[in-house]
């Protein structure tokens, strides 16, 4: 947990680099394709993770050989729309910028997304030391190319996209290569989890869109309001982000358990109260400081935004916890239940409340859909009870 913190650390420092060098408004586009990106993340069948962590750590590594092609080949077809995407924009709406922008996703995307699932393996296998300073040393990279950028002047907006993808898909290229070497053809695979982790890709790529969606209609009212939201959205997801990396170490646990016990749930409830009374301290009276130090004054408005959207997600800290057990069985039905519920609605708030209240209506959307998601947490993980 420890270098996990410090490689989310430099991450900001990243961040930081991005808001303070470049203008709002190359700021907000800069974030726009990264939101792209994530929106797009169906096409590297992001639950296949999930499910090679799952598979490995009951002894079958071919899982991952097998995930991996898959996600692979399928991150291609997203590159191919990327391609057709900034072909328009440089033949049809002469904008030369957005179009290298988006052919930057299109030529890194298979490489950064759809060889990630080395992680999962990692995970299965429990080498979390190991995955933490890899992901670390993703950042360390990133960083580094970020100094050298600044001192030799050649930052900005697109070399800033080019370094964010580039860094881990290097890694990835890396790591998948080692392991395939590693593991053999005819390693043992699991069918069912590879059903699995691809159905469940379907509904995980929606919550990814969804996620995005806020952002992507912003930047469409006013690349100005998204840099603000984004802004703050960062800080608030650093918190709930780490909540969910303490629930991540714990899947191979769930993974082996076989029910989900009254007394386990009352010391994960303590333990998501505690995060939440931290994290509230801190969105009252650090961010207030923090925020407009880091990002420069012109991110003021970004306080409330953080302090808000972190007393929104403090709500989903016990439910992230369940909701690992609940990935850790492999239970497609109550997955889908409770990966599609919540986003749908987010999507369909979020259409008419951002167009007319902004980033209020953004907030209000992302509590409306942490409240069903929450709820049917609860309902589902009912059925897991000894």
């Amino acid at each position: 947990m420890a270098l996990r913190f410090v490689e989310k650390i430099i991450g900001f420092i990243i961040a930081v680099t991005v808001f303070r060098t470049l203008s709002v408004e190359d700021a907000a586009t800069y974030n726009f394709f990264i939101s792209t990106a994530a929106a797009i993340a169906i096409f590297s069948l992001p639950e296949m993770q999930n499910a090679c962590m799952q598979s490995v750590a009951r002894g079958f590594d071919g899982t991952y050989r097998v995930a991996a092609t898959i996600s692979g080949a399928t991150s291609l077809l997203a590159s191919i729309s990327l391609i057709c995407v900034a072909a328009y924009y440089h033949y049809r709406a002469d904008d030369e910028a957005t179009a290298a922008g988006f052919l930057i996703l299109a030529l890194l995307f298979p490489a950064s997304s759809g060889l990630s699932h080395w992680r999962g393996y990692f995970q299965g296998r429990g080498y979390f030391p190991k995955f933490a300073m890899i992901e670390m040393g993703i950042s360390v990279a990133r960083i580094v190319i970020v100094f050298i950028s600044l001192i030799t002047n050649t930052y900005n907006l697109l070399s800033a996209l080019a370094i964010f993808l580039a860094a881990p898909a290097v890694f990835n290229i890396i790591l998948t290569t080692f392991l395939f070497s590693k593991i053999s053809k005819k390693a043992e695979t699991e069918p069912s989890t590879l059903r699995y982790g691809f159905h469940a890709s379907l509904f995980a790529g929606i919550v990814q869109f969804a996620n995005q969606f806020e952002k992507m209609i912003l930047f469409l009212v006013s690349p100005t309001t998204m840099a603000l939201f984004v802004a703050g959205e960062r800080w608030a997801s650093l918190l709930q982000s780490l909540v969910q990396d303490l629930a991540a170490t714990m899947a191979p646990h769930f993974a082996r358990r076989k029910k989900f016990d009254r007394h386990l749930d009352k010391k994960l409830k303590y333990l998501s109260w505690g995060a939440g009374v931290v994290s509230i301290l801190i969105a009252i009276f650090v961010f207030p400081f923090l925020i407009p130090f880091a990002f420069g004054e012109a991110y003021q408005e970004s306080v409330w935004v953080a302090q808000f959207l972190t007393f929104v997600a403090v709500i989903t800290y016990h439910s992230s916890f369940r909701f690992r057990y609940i990935k850790s069985k492999i239970d497609i039905r109550n997955f889908r239940n409770i990966t599609l519920l919540g986003p749908i609605v987010r999507m369909f708030a979020a259409l008419p409340l951002v167009y007319f209240f902004g980033i209020w209506g953004a907030i209000v959307s992302i509590f409306l859909s942490n409240l069903i998601i929450n709820l049917t947490i609860s309902w589902s993980i009912r059925s897991h009870f000894d």
